[in-house]
């Protein structure tokens, strides 16, 4: 049967709509949904081969009945020979660089990292070509040069620690977001929190809409992601230093969560009275909304790590944190854990995620949740192990669709093996915490080559050899307890023992205030 590479209508319908529910906006704004078929047929054929080449991973269709692998293959061998000799030559249109996010991803999804990390690496370089040879110091408005700028970089972000410049001049405006939905029609006004019927805050000159949003967080996480590289480097610092990196990270989340308008902060998405259908017909809203959640807390959650201020931060030779600020450090990053995994439930409950950008962000996440889940506050250590097996299941759900998070699940599948033998360990004051540093860095800040087929960690040859040990202490400041429905004094060893138990305080436990009024709503 000779192979037409031209698909029919029915076919080309078919794939777009694999590419709407599979790919766009999770992570990529690459196309605009309404024009994307249009773009299709008419433009270039290297367009149409990266798409049919990456869509073909992805789903089939009977026009390819018997031919799928050959199709694969051909179309992937046409699109990287044309957008090849045109990137060669500096060719910066919008199509080119399109291209190669097409052919990345499907390089990602055949788990040839390398490939799609050197892919992604020349489309940005073409955008970087683009900005300094733009005339206008103003940023383009384009849409259609926008969306694969910010489609380049989200994709260097989901594949290496690194901070280049992502704003300035000759970079595009962020991408025209869809509108924010209207409440429910079932929700009556007053079943409206008055804090969601608040005037928006009008803070920063204009709108970026929730694309621009999240992508302001992936900027953030880019640099977190950078920070962690050298940490794992050896490269230390004193965190509660002003010029700290730490430091200015804390405040650059402090500056976004301030500037963003009050609309998209979770309060007002009014989830619980939203059903699937409603979700469903607004994707291009609630995919980038639900996915700042994630990393909104993900980044505070890796930000206030324990591995980090407990083990790769602490020297003999320095002078030591105070107690209070490790106490704020480890409070922040059970709270954001928390925060991240019952809001990662309440978008599975309503939607498909196959983000594999949103598996990178639990992923990280759930290293916290590993080091809790040895508390001896029995609520603290059930909750992380119930978070493990949410990561767990969502990593699996994630890899069906991007075989690479496989590794991830791997790595966590042998981080919980190695938790079985370190419960044996317990102790009242602590937890010594036998570990191997690796496996932590896999799923905090992967390595390319680390995650290359043939290259399992199987062949670390370490799992019955953990190389590091951190002293997990209950806590870092006396915690206060007012036990009012006691009539009397209690014995003050009884006290003191009870005392020692708890981690830290939940936010739950924090009845003395109204922990909303001070983060704006947005968790």
């Amino acid at each position: 049967m000779c192979f037409r590479p031209q698909p029919t209508q029915d076919a080309l319908k078919h794939f777009a709509k694999v590419y709407e529910t599979k790919i766009h906006l999770q992570p990529l704004p690459l196309f605009r949904l309404d024009k994307l078929q249009e773009q299709l047929l008419n433009g270039h054929d290297f367009l149409l081969w990266s798409f049919m080449a990456l869509t073909l991973m992805l789903s089939t269709h009977p026009f390819f009945d018997g031919q799928r692998p050959f199709a694969r293959e051909f179309y992937t061998r046409k699109a990287e020979e044309a957008v090849s000799a045109l990137a060669s030559e500096g060719d910066t249109s919008p199509e080119v660089t399109q291209s190669l996010c097409l052919i990345a991803l499907k390089h990602l999804n055949n788990q040839q990292l390398a490939r799609a990390w050197m892919t992604i690496g020349t489309a940005a370089r073409l955008q970087a070509l683009r900005v300094l040879s733009f005339d206008n110091p103003a940023s383009s408005t384009d849409d259609a040069v926008s969306r694969p700028h910010w489609s380049v970089f989200m994709l260097e972000r989901l594949f290496i620690p690194t901070i280049p410049d992502a704003f300035g001049p000759g970079v595009p405006e962020f991408p025209i977001s869809a509108a924010k939905p209207l409440a429910p029609q079932s929700t009556p006004l007053t079943a409206i929190p008055d804090r969601a019927q608040a005037q928006p805050r009008t803070i920063l000159s204009s709108d970026p809409g929730i694309i621009g949003v999240h992508m302001r967080l992936v900027s953030i996480w880019g640099k977190l992601r950078f920070y962690l590289h050298g940490l794992r480097r050896g490269v230390t610092e004193k965190p509660w230093s002003p010029d700290s990196t730490h430091t200015k990270l804390n405040i650059e989340m402090i500056e976004h969560e301030a500037l963003i308008d009050s609309s998209y902060f979770l309060s007002k998405a009014l989830l619980p009275s939203r059903t699937k259908e409603e979700i469903a017909l607004h994707r291009e809203y609630w995919d980038p909304f639900m996915a700042s959640q994630i990393i909104w807390h993900a980044i505070h959650t890796v930000l206030n790590h324990p591995f980090v201020h407990l083990f790769l931060l602490r020297s003999p030779r320095d002078v030591p944190p105070s107690c209070l600020f490790l106490q704020q450090r480890i409070d922040m990053a059970l709270f954001h854990t928390g925060s991240l995994f019952r809001i990662l439930q309440s978008f599975m409950d309503l939607m498909d995620i196959v983000d594999p950008m949103v598996a990178d962000f639990v992923a990280a996440a759930a290293t916290v949740s590993w080091f809790f889940q040895f508390s001896t506050d029995p609520k603290i250590s059930r909750r992380a192990r119930e978070e493990l097996d949410k990561c767990d299941a969502f990593l699996s759900q994630v890899a069906v669709t991007w075989p690479h998070v496989n590794q991830k699940l791997e790595t966590l599948r042998k981080l919980e093996a190695l938790a079985n033998e370190n419960r044996r360990q317990y102790s009242d004051e602590g937890t010594n915490i036998r570990f191997q540093s690796a496996w932590l860095w896999d799923l905090l800040n992967p390595k390319i080559q680390s995650t290359q087929i043939g290259s399992s960690h199987s062949g670390l040859g370490t799992e019955k050899h953990p190389d590091s040990e951190m002293y997990l202490k209950s806590h870092f400041v006396m915690p206060l307890h007012d036990d009012q429905d006691s009539n009397q004094m209690r014995d003050p060893m009884a006290s003191g023992q009870d005392s020692m138990d708890s981690l830290f305080t939940m936010p739950g436990d924090l009845d003395l205030f109204n922990i909303e009024l001070l983060s704006h709503d947005f968790f």
